[in-house]
């Protein structure tokens, strides 16, 4: 078996006991590994494992071999979003988790965390269905919801940057709505200027404030640098550049300065 990627050619070979006896706790893809491991258990014959680029391309049976795994290869790191592989009918092993002679307590609080599943915030869903919409509506391709998350820590954008836009994905910002459940506060929730509620997407889209198309103006010149022309600001905040690389028009127009 030919295997593209060194971590996952580690995974199958030197460190697959390793793995096991962790139980796969936090390591990620790690239901397809442990499937991919009982597999290879079921067989009964020994399985032969070459990494790509140990594979002389000069030879003709294995040049072949190797210009089709580097087109395959290619096809799947150009995806936006990874293929959803079904283990619905994969064989599960009898007996799976991690060994107590190797359990640490760090390894334990990881494994009751990972089994705890959490609640999701009625906000957070909203949002991200709205850039999963935005996205939809400009590329054609609805992305996963890992890759807005994944995109959101891209090195790309300042640690504050990064802040900023994972607040606006859960809407924790200390805006808007956030003032009505505090007494005495929630004048603070309308906008003065609109009479609306204030939270990002009126503050960002909405305000009819005379400075805000002066902040367009800046924000276009800044994308401008790295992104090339801006013609329209997207629905969202937290629709960047690193969820989609197709442009972003036909949403909201960018206010002009009379």
């Amino acid at each position: 078996i030919i295997v593209y990627s060194k971590s996952l050619y580690l995974a199958l070979t030197k460190k697959k006991e390793e793995l096991r006896n962790c139980g796969l706790i936090g390591v990620r893809n790690a239901r397809i590994l442990q499937a991919l491991f009982y597999l290879l258990d079921l067989r009964q014959a020994q399985t032969a494992f070459r990494q790509l680029s140990d594979i002389n391309p000069m030879s003709c049976h294995w040049g072949q071999l190797l210009h089709k795994a580097e087109a395959l290869a290619k096809d799947g790191v150009n995806k936006e979003d990874a293929d959803q592989i079904d283990l619905s009918k994969a064989p599960q092993p009898p007996i799976c988790g991690a060994k107590l002679s190797t359990l640490t307590q760090s390894l334990a609080t990881k494994g009751v965390r990972a089994s705890q599943a959490l609640k999701p915030r009625k906000t957070t869903e909203k949002i991200t269905g709205l850039v999963q919409q935005a996205i939809l509506n400009q590329s054609g391709n609805l992305p996963h919801k890992d890759s807005i998350w994944h995109a959101i820590k891209t090195k790309n954008y300042t640690r504050r940057e990064q802040n900023f836009l994972f607040l606006a994905m859960h809407g924790a910002q200390r805006i808007g709505k956030y003032w009505t459940n505090i007494p005495g506060y929630e004048d603070r929730a309308i906008c003065n200027h609109c009479n609306e509620i204030e939270d990002m997407e009126h503050i960002l889209f909405k305000c009819n404030r005379p400075n805000q198309c002066s902040i367009w103006e800046e924000a276009a010149k800044m994308w401008s640098n790295s992104y090339g022309v801006m013609n329209s600001p997207v629905r969202h905040p937290a629709t960047i550049p690193e969820a989609t690389s197709l442009n972003r028009d036909n949403l909201f127009p960018i206010p002009k300065c009379d």
